[in-house]
């Protein structure tokens, strides 16, 4: 018979239940959520465990974390540091994780592990899986929901609904017996904290509010042990071991055996490990162990950040810690020794543990899927876990669906669009009133205004957390649904390209024995999965590796992003007896309703005066990292183009201030093929901007798309303008460091038809040298550029220079010689691992009818040469040798 198989899908395991004859089943054994790659192919769960030890860079784990993340986003900046495995951009700018070369998205990964969980349940139980109910942190927002879903489409699995865990857990807790009551669920996951008011009435379960920190979880603590672990080993022995995937990986393993060995015992635990080093060397290290007294301390200067979510909670419900009648503990996390304690003093009352506490949230998954059960219907309630709204002028934020109102949730409301016929929404979730503080969800648009500018819109949030948007016909008043455009996570064509290649993705082709040199490299060096300069904390002269890792701030994540408003409940240590100083209950706090309809923009921007003098009037066009407008200045009259950071990016206020920084260096080039930065700044919600010159004409990218393979004259022609804008740039210490077609303008000029300016400066590193006294505005270690186009030393992170940009121009020129960039693969990592071993391919094979001649294609293959002392040494250089081909 068919049943409903719950999923409890954690960051370190996944429980499993279902029902048959009214009674629970749970699978016994949890899955552990973690992939392993060998020559048999792919292995999951407890299958996949001895491929960590064995080859670590082979082995995955905490990737739900990643998922539907950007890699330069604060949240990844955190999660990176100690992280055993590269990780590299998408295209889009999602966070994918390399396995020996081959990049995988965190959707595919856990599509792995939901297909696992599946046949496991099947074999362990007898049954046939119909259905699937997952539990899901509440704090997920639309794109990471949409990606386990996307994951669950992979596996062949059919979704019934996605569930928050505190939700699930309620309903587990009432199918186990519970009656009528008020309590809390505190889940301690590896990956988040969440906190859930719920009662029981009857057959109906209904969640009073949820709160999570999506940045604490008992991952964290495993990440304070490493860092120590990291330090004690600097200090003994001055080796950085944060840069070794394998010590990070069985670092990892000591930190999680050090926290069950004190959930049983209370003496410390000395050991003594094997650590390979970055030298190639392998160091013995004794370590002294730690106490439970210390690992306790350790581990509450992460669980005091617990607290905020309890007063959320508590905030939004209405509630005191005196109107509960119990609190509950879930997840492996509470078996820390720490953890009750933590809880004991925030709700002021000891907190009980389920026998079966590992699976309370799968059953109650399960139920939700099959609500009826021996005659007993059970309903739920759940909330939103987080507001969605939109963006509106003057970088507003207007929340729509409100934090902690119950799903399913329709909200109707009228907008104001004056003289718009395209009206641009753009969507986040998060609680704070600047819109690019909180989570970048995605855009939608609307076409064909009402002739008075005013339209309703339906804004939909279901039970599974989804939004959805409706335009409501203003003359029949019937609604249609309106594309959301996520900001994020797996497109239909990416989805349907990894269904058709599972089998092989499954079994990578080149799986090399780690001990021998991969087949393509050069002797002593590395392969690119041992890489990852997005990661590594690379080490720089004088500064120590206590002093880098005490810099690694832990961001507020957008969910928790409150602007105003102050909490009254109090919960210091009281004076006397606990319960006499309960937090008392009161009235929820509902925010009043706009009286007026929600003026709107074409775009937020769109209409709106820039520091009182640009006058911006249309979107031109979207880039990797911004998107540009056209815009006339109000004295002069005069076009200009103005490139705004995209609101992804804008609540990364490091990104933010190198964004301003190398528009201010790069509108110092003076060069005529540079486009030329008149004006820089910041909004008033922080997000940055530069204005330059309006120009007319096309992308060499559109060029080339349109055209194909160009002619000799016009590839030396291009290519020695370029080289002349770099040679600006390059005097002046500033390396473009994304040097591609789509940043090289054809501007259109009677007297020139090739007249090419280079464009984007965006991504630069500025300056290079140390003289004058500047500071270096990107960090090494920081892998950033197009792949198709990076030089080699870009690839490992490291410092690079105006060769860099010589090498990414000889990418250009070979594409307009062919038609075609020099490397191409099905992965982001096997572009890149072509650029580092791959020979550069001869112009004629790849095209045969090229105008490439002999003397040509020499000065392109020296551009492209690996390492940088083989390439032409200057800009100057290489003009004068276009000059002569």
């Amino acid at each position: 018979m068919s049943r409903v198989l719950g999923i409890d899908l954690g960051s370190d395991s996944c429980s499993l239940a279902t029902f048959v004859d009214g009674q629970a089943r749970v699978v016994e054994a949890q899955l552990p959520t973690a992939v392993g790659f060998d020559g048999d192919g792919i292995h999951v769960g407890e299958e996949a465990l001895p491929i960590a030890e064995r080859f670590p860079t082979r082995f995955i784990d905490n990737f739900m974390r990643l998922l539907g993340r950007k890699l330069h986003s604060p949240e990844v900046d955190w999660l990176a540091a100690c992280c055993p495995y590269p990780v590299i951009a998408a295209d889009n700018g999602d966070a994918l994780v390399v396995v020996e070369g081959r990049s995988y998205s965190p959707q595919e990964l856990c599509s792995y592990v939901l297909e696992a969980a599946a046949r496991h349940a099947e074999e362990e139980l007898g049954l046939d899986i119909a259905e699937v109910v997952i539990a899901v942190p509440a704090s997920f927002d639309q794109v990471q929901r949409r990606g386990v879903l996307d994951a669950a489409d992979l596996a062949g699995l059919s979704v019934s609904r996605l569930v928050s865990h505190g939700a699930a857990g309620a309903v587990g807790y009432a199918s186990l017996g519970a009656k009528d009551r008020r309590f809390a669920i505190v889940d301690a996951g590896a990956g988040t904290y969440e906190v859930t008011l719920a009662e029981i009435a009857g057959n109906h379960v209904k969640v009073l509010s949820t709160a999570s920190d999506p940045l604490l979880g008992g991952a964290d603590i495993d990440r304070r042990l490493i860092m120590l672990f990291l330090e004690l080993c600097y200090e003994a022995t001055r080796e950085d071991l944060s840069r070794v995937p394998e010590a990070l990986r069985i670092l990892q393993q000591r930190a999680r055996r050090t926290k069950q060995y004190h959930s049983r015992h209370t003496k410390s635990e000395p050991f003594e490990v094997e650590l390979p080093t970055p030298s190639g060397r392998t160091v013995s290290f004794p370590f002294p162990g730690l106490s439970r007294r210390a690992l306790v301390e350790l581990a509450a200067q992460e669980l005091s950040s617990l607290k905020a979510p309890v007063l959320w909670a508590f905030e939004d419900a209405g509630l005191g810690t005196g109107d509960l009648d119990e609190v509950m503990l879930l997840g492996g996390g509470s078996r820390m020794p720490a953890f009750p304690s933590a809880v004991k003093y925030l709700f002021r009352t000891k907190p009980h543990r389920p026998a079966i506490s590992g699976a309370v949230i799968a059953i109650g998954a399960a139920r939700i899927g099959d609500p009826e059960q021996e005659g007993r219907t059970l309903t739920l309630q759940d909330v939103a876990s987080v507001s969605s709204g939109i963006k509106v002028r003057a970088g507003r934020f207007a929340p729509l669906v409100l934090r902690n109102r119950p799903l399913p949730c329709r909200v109707v409301k009228v907008f104001q669009a004056a003289k718009a016929k395209r009206v641009v929404f753009e969507v986040y979730q998060g609680e704070n009133e600047v819109a690019v503080e909180n989570t970048y969800v995605g855009r939608f648009h609307l076409e064909d205004m009402p002739a008075d500018g005013r339209f309703p819109l339906v804004f939909e949030v279901d039970e599974s957390g989804l939004i959805q948007i409706l335009a409501v016909d203003p003359e029949g008043g019937g609604e249609r649904p309106v594309p959301l455009t996520l900001g994020g996570g797996l497109s239909d064509t990416e989805v349907d390209s990894l269904r058709k290649h599972r089998a092989e993705r499954a079994r990578p082709s080149s799986l090399p024995d780690p001990s021998e040199p991969h087949p393509t490299m050069p002797p002593g060096s590395t392969p690119l999965a041992g890489h990852g300069g997005t990661l590594r904390l690379i080490p720089t002269d004088g500064d120590s590796l206590r002093q880098r890792l005490s810099r690694t701030q832990r961001p507020i994540p957008p969910a928790a992003r409150q602007s105003t408003g102050t909490l009254v409940m109090n919960v210091d240590p009281p004076a006397k007896s606990v319960r006499a100083e309960t937090m008392r209950s009161r009235e929820p706090q509902e925010p009043p309703a706009p009286r007026a309809d929600i003026e709107v923009a074409a775009d937020a921007l769109v209409g709106s005066v820039l520091e009182g003098r640009y006058r911006i009037d249309k979107i031109l066009a979207d880039g990797g990292m911004g998107r540009i407008y056209r815009a006339e200045h109000t004295f002069l009259g005069k076009p200009f183009a103005i490139k705004v950071l995209h609101p992804e990016l804008s609540n990364n206020r490091d990104i933010t201030h190198r964004f301003i920084k190398e528009a201010r260096a790069a509108s110092a080039i003076k060069s005529d093929h540079v486009v030329s930065i008149s004006d820089f700044g910041t909004l008033p919600d922080g997000t940055g901007y530069f204005v330059m010159e309006y120009l007319e004409g096309r992308s060499l990218e559109e060029v080339l798309d349109d055209r194909g393979a160009m002619p000799a004259d016009a590839i030396r022609s291009i290519g020695i303008q370029v080289a002349d804008g770099l040679r600006g740039a390059h005097e002046l210490d500033i390396v473009h460091r994304d040097l591609k077609p789509a940043n090289i303008m054809m501007v259109d000029r009677p007297d020139h038809p090739h007249h090419a300016k280079i464009l984007d400066f965006g991504i630069a590193k500025s300056p290079t040298s140390d003289s004058g006294g500047h500071s270096v505005v990107t960090m090494v270690g920081v892998m950033m550029g197009t792949p198709h186009y990076m030089a080699p030393e870009q690839i490992d992170g490291v410092a690079v220079d105006g060769r860099s940009d010589i090498y990414a121009l000889g990418v250009v020129m070979f594409e307009m010689a062919t038609g075609v960039p020099p490397f191409d693969a099905e992965s982001v990592a096997e572009v890149l691992a072509k650029h580092k071993w791959g020979e550069v391919p001869r112009i004629h094979d790849v095209l045969a009818r090229a105008d490439c001649p002999p003397s040509l294609e020499q000065v392109i293959r020296k551009c492209l040469e690996k390492s940088p002392q083989d390439r032409y040494q200057t800009a100057q250089e290489l003009a004068r040798a276009l000059a002569g081909s």
